[in-house]
């Protein structure tokens, strides 16, 4: 007979007494996530599927009222989620703070849940929900947690479609603005922030970077929400982002994560979101795997995810913490975007030396395999993604590691870039590797377009001029790194995106899309890719279709290599 209870030590987990003999049955049922204790007491996190495994392996089981009433009261949340994410009535007075049916019914999401993952796709106004569900829910003592790019887009929305006051700011470099307080990190700005923590009505927006810093002082106080925006940047469990976010859980009564993409390698990714929203329940990692996932060994010894064990009811469970739309579901009338791949042949000095280094590159790689070293070895050593990342530099340009200016992909750039803009309302120009950048950079003042350039060295403030200056139509060209560009930009009035090369990630180039991709787009945007064919360039894409259905077992960089040495094999 198996008796299950429920307790608070703390953190409340579930305890089954049961005869010793079953001590397999039940590690099994638990997915190995149980802790046995010599008077026949299994201790097991608060997880619903937990239960209902152990459950359907020994039918013979007593539940006590406390723990009845615990499961009773997550069906009702869930069930009162699913009631207000259907309701579509506004939730403002209307006017310029009007918000569509979806995003009214995001706000009530966000209110019903607690805690909460929006993980609508890009470009579906998660940042206008996220400022009405403040003002809706009462919130007063708010952390704005985003990327250093965005702080000041954040500010902007906040003014627009709040009703915040005592908005903070803070800041690395001196910014000249009456938007909101700024608070600067050089010098000694405790005080500073100590004075801003204090107040009854405050909300703060930093960086990453800034919680890490300051995350000790803001752990005095309790707050009504914590934002996560562009969450994903968490999903790593042993970050220092993501440890100084889960230090700050327990001092705010909601946590709010925005992510357009919750999965951007594999299922493990969602377990630090998860954490962050409901600590309790999702306290282990391994737990997580355990209970959900599908694993095998790998060469090295270490654990692969290769899927769900049960697709049904990992979607139930996360449906309870995440709530996800795609502009096909509330917006279909939004047009496609149009796809363009231009194909085009490297200019003969370029190729030359393409040819070479990537010759050089195969021939290390076999020798030091006929000498007796581990292939896998050899393909997840630093130096060899390093050259693999030289060879997506030259097939950018050579001058890109010092070599000759001139590309293929310059010289596209200087035909087209002006009949582009005859046509087109305003043009985003990406590329992953900032010097490349700054050669379209010398394109641009060659052609006197007035334009904007975006990089990691960029301000926040300055991005959010730039952005302005685009709206108002007073820069036509944004040129940027997709790191830096690719993430919390809003370019609505672009209307093509020219893609000088690719993430490995698939989410990562998705995001960059989605700059020119919202709800106010009103004609099909252009996203233009060049490409080299036959190149590592052929490589990173067959790595791109493999991780968009979320199989990969190892880092994009490292698949790329496999890829090129699979094409120089079948060359062969």
């Amino acid at each position: 007979m198996f008796y299950f209870d429920i307790k608070h030590k703390g953190q409340t987990r579930f305890t089954i007494s049961c005869d010793p003999e079953f001590n397999q049955i039940v590690k099994a049922g638990s997915g190995g996530t149980a802790k046995w204790t010599k008077d026949g007491v299994w201790t097991i996190p608060p997880d619903p599927t937990i239960l209902r495994n152990i459950a359907n392996i020994h039918s013979v089981y007593e539940m006590s009222p406390q723990l009845q009433a615990h499961l009773d009261e997550k069906r009702e949340r869930q069930e009162e989620l699913y009631y207000q994410s259907s309701i579509d009535d506004p939730v403002s007075e209307g006017g310029e703070r009007e918000l569509l049916p979806f995003q009214n019914a995001s706000v009530r999401a966000l209110d019903a849940a607690g805690s909460f993952i929006l993980a609508h796709q890009m470009g579906l106004g998660k940042t206008p929900i996220v400022c009405q569900a403040l003002e809706y829910t009462g919130a007063s003592r708010n952390i704005i947690v985003c990327p250093a790019a965005v702080k000041w887009s954040w500010v902007d929305h906040l003014k627009k479609w709040g009703d915040t006051h005592n908005i903070y700011v803070l800041e690395s470099k001196k910014v000249k603005t009456d938007m909101a307080e700024v608070i600067y990190s050089r010098g000694n700005p405790k005080k500073k922030v100590q004075e801003a923590i204090n107040k009854e009505s405050v909300t703060i927006v930093l960086g990453f970077e800034m919680l890490r810093k300051f995350v000790d002082l803001f752990a005095t106080k309790e707050y009504d929400v914590m934002v996560i925006d562009e969450a994903h940047r968490v999903k790593n469990r042993k970050a220092q982002n993501t440890q100084a976010v889960m230090r700050l859980c327990n001092n705010c009564a909601r946590r709010w994560l925005l992510t357009g993409t919750p999965i951007r390698n594999d299922y493990t990714d969602l377990w630090s979101l998860l954490a962050i929203v409901d600590p309790d329940r999702f306290s282990s990692y391994w737990n997580f795997v355990n209970v959900y996932l599908e694993t095998v060994t790998n060469i090295f010894g270490g654990t692969d995810i290769v899927g769900l064990k049960d697709e049904e009811a990992f979607n139930t469970m996360l449906s309870v913490y995440m709530y996800k739309l795609t502009k096909k579901e509330v917006l279909p009338e939004l047009p496609d975007i149009i796809r363009t791949q231009e194909t085009m042949p490297m200019n003969k000095e370029q190729q030359e030396m393409y040819d070479e280094m990537e010759k050089d590159f195969i021939t290390t790689i076999y020798n030091e395999a006929e000498d007796g070293t581990d292939i896998e070895k050899i393909i997840t050593a630093p130096n060899t993604v390093a050259k693999i990342m030289t060879l997506r530099q030259i097939c950018l340009s050579p001058a890109t590691i010092e070599g000759p200016r001139d590309s293929a992909k310059i010289e596209w750039l200087n035909d087209r870039i002006e009949h582009i803009l005859d046509e087109e309302e305003g043009i985003l120009i990406f590329s992953f590797f900032k010097r490349f950048i700054n050669l379209v950079e010398e394109v641009l003042d060659h052609h006197g377009i007035d334009y904007g350039i975006i990089t990691g060295d960029v301000s926040s403030h300055k991005r959010h001029e730039i952005e302005e200056k685009v709206r108002e139509g007073q820069i036509k060209v944004v040129a940027g790194t997709g790191q830096a560009m690719g993430e919390g930009t809003n370019f609505e009035t672009c209307t093509t995106a020219i893609f000088c090369d690719l993430d490995w990630v698939p989410a990562v180039n998705k995001q960059a899309e989605e700059r020119i991709h919202r709800q106010t787009t009103k004609t099909s945007p252009n996203v233009i890719h060049l490409y080299h064919p036959n190149t590592v360039e052929t490589d990173i894409m067959r790595t791109l279709h493999m991780k968009e259905a979320i199989t990969a077992k190892a880092t994009g960089q490292v698949e790329t290599i496999r890829n090129l040495l699979r094409r120089h094999s079948r060359q062969e």
